[in-house]
Parts: structure tokens; C-alpha cells; sequence
């Protein structure tokens, strides 16, 4: 019993502190590195690295996105479907399309040349076509393998675009800290929130109050 009481304690001491937080960091990059572009943005030098970190109640996800020549106009990441607007905390870069819910992206509303329609969030940086651009967003969504797509300023004709080379894949492999990043995805948010610091703290206090019901039971029958 006490050893139950000390591996509870464990628990809610790692919960609740944040000595869990991990990075997961990746990236992926035009001419075989498991994103594809178009015109401009064909070259190696095309570039999407990520870090995600978890963390007490939140996971924050860091993109930057970097090409040799024509500016980026706007650039979507996927989130599951069942991610929405109460799902972006605060911290998130607000160049994304505010007041909106997270909405299906196809080519008729600005994305020529996107392999599929995908569910997802846009940015649209500030300044006028940087040649890179970093944001975050941070959510209580944990990560999946997911798209991306950028587009360059410019018309809908012979578009300068970047996507990653699984985009419309459907099957994508499930994320696994433990295994390497899989080429040609991204890392995105997903369906599940993580628990609060306070729902782990009355779980665990629930566990522990049950485990010392019984030990109490124990030492009386014991008598």
C-alpha cells in the first residue's frame, strides 16, 4: 500500500509541475525532403521546421516557414475536425484568421493547385510577402500528423506553392514520441485536449483518498 501511495505521489508531482514538458521538433524541405513546391519554391532551400512543446494544460506549436524568392502570402496548417475556435489559446500568433472557426480550405477560396480540401487554420503574415515567417499557435490539443500549404502573392495561374508530399494521404501514421518523424508530414494539432493541472490534481487526489480507504479497510480486517 505504501508503495501505491508513492508511485500516486510521483504522478501528481509530475503532472502538476511541468517535469513532463517535452520538445518535438522536425522539419521538412523542398527536392526530397518531403515537401513539394512549384516554379520558385522547387528548391531545397524551401524549409517548414516546427518545435511542439507540451506543457501544464497547453501544448504550443512553433512553426517557420522559409523560401529563396517570392514572398509568402498565406500559409494553412490542418487541425482535426473537431477542433475549434475555443481550442486556440492565448499566445497564438494573430496574424490567423480572426474571429473565424478553424474552416475547410479549397481551391476556390484562394489555394490553387491544394492537392485536397483540408480542414485547417491560415495565417496571413503581417508585413508585405516576407520570405520567412514564424507564428505559433498554442492550443489544448495535443499533436497528429498532419498538412500543410503555402501559397506565394500572385494570381490563381501557375501558382508558386509549397505543400508537403503526403498532403491528402489519409493514411497518416499516428504520432509516437518514441519512433522518428515520419517523412512528408507535418506536425499539427489533433482531436484530444489535454487535462488541465487542476482536473490531474483531483484525479490524483481522488486515487490517493482511495488508496488510503484502503488501507484503512486493510488494517481493520487485519485486527
Amino acid at each position: 500500500m505504501r508503495k501505491i501511495l508513492l508511485y500516486i505521489s510521483l504522478l501528481l508531482f509530475v503532472l502538476t509541475n511541468g517535469v513532463w514538458a517535452t520538445t518535438y521538433s522536425g522539419s521538412v524541405s523542398g527536392d526530397g525532403g518531403g515537401l513539394l513546391g512549384t516554379n520558385e519554391w522547387d528548391s531545397e532551400n524551401v524549409i517548414l521546421s516546427w518545435d511542439v512543446t507540451s506543457g501544464s494544460g497547453s501544448w504550443e506549436y512553433r512553426y517557420t516557414f522559409t523560401v529563396p524568392s517570392k514572398g509568402i502570402s498565406h500559409l494553412i496548417i490542418e487541425v482535426s475536425d473537431f477542433f475549434t475556435a475555443a481550442n486556440i489559446l492565448e499566445g497564438t500568433t494573430d496574424e490567423f484568421e480572426t474571429g473565424e472557426e478553424p474552416k475547410l480550405h479549397t481551391t476556390a477560396n484562394g489555394n490553387p493547385g491544394i492537392p485536397e480540401s483540408t480542414y485547417g487554420i491560415k495565417w496571413e503574415p503581417g508585413e508585405e510577402d516576407p520570405l520567412s515567417y514564424s507564428w505559433t499557435l498554442v492550443s489544448n490539443i495535443g499533436p497528429m500528423w498532419g498538412d500543410f500549404y503555402a501559397k506565394s502573392g500572385g494570381g490563381q495561374e501557375d501558382p508558386v506553392i509549397a505543400y508537403n508530399e503526403e498532403f491528402s494521404n489519409t493514411m497518416r501514421p499516428a504520432f509516437d514520441p518514441a519512433e522518428p518523424d515520419p517523412s512528408g508530414w507535418v506536425l499539427v494539432p489533433d482531436s484530444t485536449p489535454i487535462p488541465e493541472p487542476t482536473t490531474v490534481l483531483l484525479i490524483s487526489s481522488g486515487l490517493i483518498g482511495l488508496a488510503g480507504l484502503g488501507r484503512k479497510k486493510f488494517l481493520k480486517n487485519k485486527r
